[in-house]
């Protein structure tokens, strides 16, 4: 297997432990360089993390005004109110999704991307001849250029994350103001997903740790055997045959850590899955219990079923995307130093 370098072992420690800190200090650069853009984007979450909860609290009404209408308890005027309300919530939601991936995302891109280059190429000015003799110091400017390249990940979801959070926790008070045991089996019923996406997560931040040496290594071999200035040496010596052979078994070594992190993925996925599923049926199974008994009208029940579901999608992505984020932040751990 690849060996991993004790400097890539100390900055996967380091990320470990302040991948937290790491988060804050991105927000603070993306802020210093981009304001304006960040203060459109702070309330675009704000619209897009509420609408979902004000869906859900129009559906109720919507559907228990028009069961009214069928008893005789109610009128049209109420269920056509709640039909309005639903549906503009509903074009809010979608326009805003709008705005902000075909407009706002590209702006901050152009913006944030320019600034970092800038920072990274102030740093790399700064450092002292002798870091440019070390092969680490090539390590860390390949992990923090993959990590600018990659800018586009951090972005998105420094945009969502906030969003899902504000539509997950609203859900979850939504639910517990009727009844406590909803929330309860929600909050239950998501930490295993997160348990098994957390370890997952930092064996792809491992091996991404491990292999940037080797890549450079092989990117250094293709070289060797492809460009001008080394074909003369490489014919005469007779190297050829002992680069492809070197080149080749680091290859290999690479796919096999791949395919071995595919199939852990998908054993996650499918955990995760089973778990997502079984939590949504206890759902149904007490919405049932209690609209059986008397304490859940119909409304409610609709409400409670599209809330459990948007809450378990909101909460995935959310912890989904603080793992991604900071996988991709922990690359410009000395960009943002």
């Amino acid at each position: 297997m690849i060996r991993q370098s004790q400097w890539s072992r100390d900055r996967q420690r380091l990320r470990s432990r302040d991948q937290a800190i790491y988060f804050w200090r991105y927000m603070k650069l993306m802020w210093e360089i981009g304001r304006r853009e960040m203060l459109i984007a702070a309330f675009m979450i704000l619209i897009t993390g509420l609408a979902p909860i004000l869906m859900t609290v129009f559906l109720r009404g919507l559907i228990d005004g028009a069961v009214g209408i069928l008893k005789g308890d109610s009128n049209l005027t109420t269920a056509t109110i709640w039909l309005v309300a639903f549906l503009a919530a509903n074009l809010v939601q979608a326009l805003s999704g709008i705005f902000v991936h075909r407009w706002l995302i590209p702006d901050i891109m152009e913006i944030f991307q320019a600034g970092v280059n800038e920072r990274l190429m102030i740093k790399a000015s700064r450092l002292p001849l002798e870091a440019f003799e070390q092969a680490e110091y090539y390590d860390l400017l390949h992990h923090a250029q993959f990590g600018v390249d990659r800018l586009w990940v951090p972005i998105q979801w420094m945009l969502r994350i906030p969003s899902d959070a504000i539509t997950a926790i609203g859900l979850l008070i939504y639910l517990g103001s009727v009844n406590i045991w909803f929330p309860v089996i929600l909050l239950i019923g998501i930490t295993p997903s997160h348990v098994i996406g957390e370890r997952i997560f930092e064996r792809i931040r491992v091996l991404k740790s491990k292999h940037s040496p080797t890549l450079r290594y092989i990117d250094y071999l293709g070289k060797l055997m492809a460009d001008r200035p080394a074909a003369a040496e490489v014919r005469l010596f007779g190297l050829g045959d002992f680069l492809l052979g070197r080149r080749k078994k680091l290859v290999a070594e690479l796919r096999n850590d791949r395919l071995s992190l595919a199939r852990e993925r998908v054993r996650g996925a499918v955990a995760r899955t089973f778990f997502e599923h079984f939590t949504y049926a206890l759902v149904i199974t007490w919405s049932v219990v209690l609209i059986v008994t008397g304490r859940l009208t119909l409304g409610l029940f609709a409400a409670f079923l599209t809330a459990a579901q948007q809450f378990m999608s909101s909460a995935s992505m959310a912890l989904g995307g603080y793992r991604s984020v900071t996988g991709s932040i922990s690359y410009m751990k000395d960009v943002l130093d």
